[in-house]
């Protein structure tokens, strides 16, 4: 249903353990996406710790285009960045409000991929670390979220951010992390 909403040339990123990595890369392709991998995030020794066993110190991120990926610049004089094939970044610490809670530089070096990608749509907004980092770089964004009491979260939030966006002279454009 959501690849009939998105134009060719879309973006999705999925935030996945182990467990269900398999069964969303094939529902993905079910649902009309081009699989295009993925992406491992080191959480780093913030990860929530297992006694007796591995810290779970790694969460994938399932890479996928509605139709084609554009392999050229956009426009005359523009240049790709040349993103790493992982990258390593703690989880939110103390302050996180949700389980999940992504960080916002994280989000940030996600959505800095591609300058083209200026609507952001996040259908599980949680806590609204994307609606964050899209207010902050320029972008428009849609979020949907049905638990209420995360929902308010998230509108609080971006409301923070977008008051500090009209605050800054231009758009912030997302670092590429190490």
């Amino acid at each position: 249903m959501m690849r009939r909403a998105e134009i060719d040339g879309s973006a999705l990123f999925c935030f996945i353990d182990w467990r269900n990595l398999p069964c969303i890369i094939d529902a993905l392709q079910i649902g009309g996406w081009v699989y295009r991998g993925i992406i491992p995030w080191n959480k780093t020794e913030a990860a929530r710790p297992r006694p007796g066993w591995f810290r779970s110190q790694c969460e994938y991120i399932v890479t996928a285009t509605a139709g084609p990926l554009t392999m050229s610049p956009q426009s005359e004089g523009e240049e790709f960045q040349f993103a790493p094939g992982f990258f390593t970044l703690p989880v939110v610490g103390g302050e996180k409000v949700h389980i999940t809670e992504k960080p916002v530089p994280l989000m940030e070096w996600l959505l800095g991929i591609r300058a083209e990608w200026q609507t952001v749509l996040d259908p599980f907004m949680g806590s609204g670390s994307t609606g964050v980092a899209a207010l902050s770089m320029g972008r428009k964004f849609v979020g949907i979220e049905v638990e209420e009491h995360y929902y308010s979260i998230a509108c609080k939030r971006i409301e923070q951010a977008s008051a500090r966006q009209r605050l800054m002279p231009a758009p912030v454009s997302a670092p590429l992390l190490p």
